[in-house]
């Protein structure tokens, strides 16, 4: 995991700054997790309504390590290599990672809803405006 360079007395544009030196596998995760606590810290302080557990549904994303695997399985399906045991498996991530992204445009759409801006709007809100946060 990379380290970033931060001042002592961290201000949030400091801690934007220090994000942004993160690679985007790390920038990812970071932003999850921060999302998660985020959450936890909303539920124990008030009840938003779901919203917290809405935001946090709508930014979760596969775990690097299984969007990686989805690539290479893929691209071997693409190549015609791929072994009955591997497609088995291709057809298991496929399916989880579809049902993943449903649960998500229906969070992303909810929460849309309930804030009265379009589906983009609310993307864009969420900063999840990357190819990877596309739906």
């Amino acid at each position: 995991m990379p380290t970033v360079r931060v001042s002592a007395q961290l201000t949030t544009n400091d801690l934007l700054t220090a994000a942004k030196q993160l690679p985007p596998e790390d920038l990812r995760d970071f932003l999850q997790k921060a999302a998660r606590w985020q959450a936890r810290q909303d539920r124990a302080v008030v009840d938003d309504g779901g919203e917290s557990a809405l935001v946090a549904a709508a930014t979760e994303k596969l775990p690097v390590s299984t969007e990686r695997r989805l690539k290479r399985l893929l691209t071997r399906l693409r190549e015609g290599t791929i072994t009955p045991r591997e497609h088995e498996e291709l057809l298991q991530l496929t399916d989880s990672a579809e049902h993943r992204e449903a649960r998500r445009l229906e969070s992303l759409s909810e929460l849309a809803r309930r804030r009265g801006v379009d589906l983009s709007e609310m993307m864009r809100q969420l900063g999840l405006t990357g190819s990877r946060d596309v739906l």
